[in-house]
């Protein structure tokens, strides 16, 4: 899918873990890769070891959040594609339920690290803090609620996307509409308004 006009982009520097050439839309070769951040931490024998694992898993998480923005830009900038709207759902569908567990339990084994108090607190400080609370709240059962949450939304996004009113003889979308109720001109917000 080639919708986004920032496809090409150069990676911000080489991967180290990520393979450069992956489908990140396809479970199959991402399960090994977090099986194998799962083994690591037993393999960390100092500080320098665990955040070399943590700047791994970072690449892992990063890649996912990239592939998953651009399928959701893509969705949303083309309401109408309907290639573009099944590879997000794909991605939402199959990608993200067998994502949540994995982040879990990477979570959980970061928390249960010896050599984590090892790390330098400043810098570790809010990622710590934000990890105990992600694996606080996590649950499985809203996983699928989660899921189904963002199917909703996509929904919500093609119906709100493809909405148009007819102002002063051309066609709009919403978006295109509201530059108009920032417009000085009374008359001109009143009647972007009353439509």
């Amino acid at each position: 899918m080639n919708l986004l006009p920032f496809d090409a982009l150069p990676a911000h520097k080489p991967r180290r873990f990520v393979p450069e050439k992956i489908d990140l839309g396809d479970w199959k070769p991402l399960a090994p890769l977090f099986d194998r951040l799962e083994s690591l931490p037993a393999q960390c024998h100092s500080a320098a070891d665990l955040e070399r694992w943590l700047l791994d898993w970072s690449e892992l998480s990063a890649a996912l959040d990239e592939e998953s923005s651009r399928r959701y830009i893509a969705m949303t900038c083309h309401t109408d594609n309907t290639e573009a709207e099944k590879d997000y759902l794909h991605f939402v569908e199959q990608i993200g339920p067998r994502l949540k567990p994995r982040q879990f339990k990477l979570e959980q084994l970061y928390l249960q690290h010896p050599l984590r108090r090892q790390l330098p607190k400043p810098r570790y400080e809010v990622f710590d803090r934000a990890t105990k609370v992600r694996v606080e709240l996590y649950r499985d059962e809203n996983v699928p609620l989660e899921t189904e949450e963002a199917k909703l939304s996509q929904q919500y996004q093609k119906l709100s996307g493809s909405l148009t009113v007819n102002f002063r003889g051309e066609e709009k979308t919403l978006t295109q509409m509201a530059r108009y109720l920032e417009e000085p001109d009374r008359a001109l917000r009143r009647e972007a308004w009353e439509l």
